[in-house]
C-alpha cells in the first residue's frame, strides 16, 4: 500500500496502464480467392498481399522485368480492373480472377 501513496509511483502506474495495447477479441481476418486462368488454380490470399507473391504460392509464373510497372513484362488481365501490371498490384478485398498470358518473348 505504501507504493500507492507515493505520487511518483502512482503516475508511473497510470502511464503503464495507458500504454498497454488491447487486442479486440472479435478481430476477423478476411481472406479472398484469387483464380488464375487458364490453369484454373485458386489461391486463398489476404487483401493487400502482393499479386506476384500470391501467384508464386499457387505455382503460377508471371514474368517480371523492372518490378515498377514501367516495362509491362508482368501485364495480366483482371476481371475487375482490366489490364494490370502484376508487380505493382495488391489483392483487393474481394475475389479476383486473373488471366495469365503466355508471351514467349518475355
Amino acid at each position: 500500500m505504501k507504493a500507492l501513496k507515493d505520487p511518483a509511483n502512482r503516475q508511473s502506474d497510470l502511464i503503464t496502464i495507458h500504454s498497454r495495447s488491447v487486442e479486440h477479441p472479435l478481430q476477423v481476418t478476411i481472406m479472398v480467392n484469387v483464380r488464375f486462368l487458364p490453369d484454373d488454380i485458386v489461391v486463398t490470399a489476404a487483401p493487400g498481399e502482393p499479386l506476384l507473391q500470391v501467384a508464386r504460392r499457387g505455382g503460377q509464373s508471371i514474368p517480371t522485368g523492372c518490378l515498377r510497372g514501367s516495362c509491362h513484362a508482368c501485364v495480366v488481365e483482371s476481371d475487375c480492373w482490366g489490364t494490370i501490371c502484376a508487380c505493382i498490384t495488391a489483392i483487393p478485398d474481394h475475389d479476383l480472377c486473373i488471366e495469365l498470358w503466355n508471351d514467349p518473348t518475355w
